[in-house]
């Protein structure tokens, strides 16, 4: 069965230079959503890599990645198994033939799920030779789904991809549901290395959304601050703690952990030759001044919800791919029809149809 990878990245070209080279040996098919960084790395491009990248100022995550899952890549009319992925997460396969194992076990699952093993790198460098990250024994609460297109119609990740919504007939109150089964395997995630790479993470993503997660996080550990990224001297205590408990919302979920409960995963060892070798195309990809402002047409894009009634039919009108695979605001004026979805946000309320909330397995 085909496997299909969707990353999405921003200014991460470290972490994408060990993404890609643990997934390129497990993958048909890679395809980059670069989220206005600031080189061009539609330089990457290969018979197994597409790259498109986002020319807009505003981190527009589930509009865009909707968007081309749903008109350029077209993968309602694909078969086979999609992965979303961001580029801090590495599936927990170490060859071809064990992603193949893993498909084959889920071929009649229409979405499964993993949930986060958090880990860490001690020393920067170690995301070249990544035999010296550590990762979390324990899983957490936070999932990540994967998609059997041969099992779905239209449907739209959310929130990151920890959520989905399918489409309705508008004629119909409800939608369809679809159970979502639990691998019981754990996502490598790799949310930051050190507490600069945490606030570079803060720089890079919207503060007023980001940043408030991360204080609710150590919030949730019963510390009394609420910035630990905004201090030079964290505990390894501390740091192991947030670390292990990464954006995780649930109260019941906390991890308890030590740092023997972090341990090294085999198949990220032996990559450093192939680290190097994307770390030197990456360099290659010209630099770009990235979008600072969008302008006040960007509103009427903010407004759209996602997987509402007539969603894709509402991002063709408001995004376009451009020359080169430039994803851009579509030309079009501000009519009446903006202004209505501005002025009436409780009409989604009627197309909302959110799954998955009954996990199985």
């Amino acid at each position: 069965m085909k496997c299909t990878i969707v990353i999405q990245s921003k200014n991460s070209f470290d972490y994408l230079a060990l993404f890609l080279a643990h997934h390129e040996r497990l993958a048909d098919r890679i395809v980059i959503i670069d989220h206005n960084s600031d080189r061009d790395l539609r330089g990457l491009r290969s018979d197994k890599i597409e790259v498109y990248r986002l020319g807009l100022a505003a981190y527009m995550q589930a509009h865009t990645l909707n968007f081309l899952l749903h008109t350029v890549l077209q993968v309602t009319r694909e078969s086979g198994m999609l992965f979303i992925l961001d580029v801090d997460e590495f599936l927990p396969f170490s060859s071809r033939s064990d992603m193949d194992a893993f498909v084959a076990d889920h071929r009649k699952d229409a979405i499964v799920s993993f949930r986060w093993r958090n880990g860490y790198a001690p020393e920067p460098g170690q995301l070249v030779d990544p035999s010296g990250i550590r990762f979390c024994r324990q899983r957490t609460p936070t999932r990540k789904l994967a998609y059997n297109l041969d099992k779905l119609g239209l449907f739209f990740p959310l929130g990151g991809n920890h959520e989905v919504r399918l489409a309705r007939p508008f004629w119909r109150r409800r939608g369809p549901t679809v159970d979502v089964v639990d691998s019981g395997l754990g996502l490598l995630h790799l949310p930051f290395v050190g507490l600069e790479g945490l606030r570079q993470k803060v720089r890079d993503n919207p503060a007023h959304e980001f940043a408030g997660k991360i204080s609710a996080n150590y919030r949730l550990l019963g510390l009394k601050e609420d910035r630990p990224w905004a201090q030079d001297a964290v505990s390894e205590e501390v740091m192991l703690q947030l670390i292990a408990n990464y954006r995780t919302n649930v109260p019941q979920g906390r991890l308890n952990v030590v740092a023997g409960d972090f341990e090294p995963v085999s198949f990220l060892t032996g990559l450093t030759d192939r680290v190097l070798a994307w770390r030197d195309r990456i360099e290659k990809c010209g630099a770009v001044d990235p979008v600072q402002s969008d302008g006040d047409a960007i509103a009427a894009l903010k407004a759209v919800r996602p997987g509402c009634s007539g969603y894709v039919r509402q991002l063709r009108r408001h995004l376009r791919v451009g020359k080169g695979g430039e994803v851009v605001l579509a030309a079009h004026s501000f009519g009446v029809k903006d202004l209505a979805r501005l002025m009436m946000p409780i009409a989604g309320f009627f197309t909302r149809n959110p799954v998955g909330n009954r996990d199985v397995r």
